[in-house]
């Protein structure tokens, strides 16, 4: 048997579970009935199809759906992976995609567009679409709630202009 202990050693419990080599846990006494056997893992819910292979010919299965708030999700999650972005939002107006960045500060606008360009290309292979990313305050800011398809047009014209 062994004792894993959760209480101060200088109580009456722990000395108790001392002598009886016991397992406590929160202050109670347990037995080997007590304590429940895990449950088995089976090999099909270790599998993860974000970590499945990617062979670059198509779009992965999660992002073939029309669904943009699936398509947005998946890529702001890749791209809060970076360490240097403090927020972010997407729109998606017909094929292409515009995500608006707000970061750290970097030190050379060489540094900023190379980590911009990186990123860009990182999340075409994601979704297979044409996709812009901005770091822009202004274009963030007006990406704030509801847009008509218009606006996410101009937004996008915009973002495009800038990062050109």
């Amino acid at each position: 048997m062994y004792m894993q202990v959760f209480m101060p050693q200088n109580t009456a419990i722990y000395q108790q579970a001392e002598q009886d080599e016991a397992l406590c846990f929160n202050g109670e006494v347990l037995s080997d009935a007590d304590i429940p056997t895990p449950l088995p893992v089976f090999p099909s819910e270790e599998k993860n199809m974000s970590n499945m292979p990617y062979d670059g010919d198509s779009v992965p299965p999660t992002l073939v759906d029309d669904d943009e708030e699936v398509l947005l999700d998946a890529l702001l999650n890749k791209v809060f992976e970076k360490e240097f972005v403090q927020a972010a939002r997407g729109i998606r107006h017909g094929d292409c995609v515009l995500i608006a960045v707000l970061t750290e500060p970097f030190f050379l606008k060489s540094e900023r567009d190379a980590a911009r360009k990186d990123l860009e290309e990182e999340l075409k292979q994601v979704c297979g679409t044409d996709v812009v990313v901005a770091f822009d305050m202004h274009l963030f800011r007006q990406m704030d709630g509801d847009l008509n398809q218009n606006e996410k047009e101009e937004l996008i014209r915009i973002a495009k202009r800038k990062t050109a």
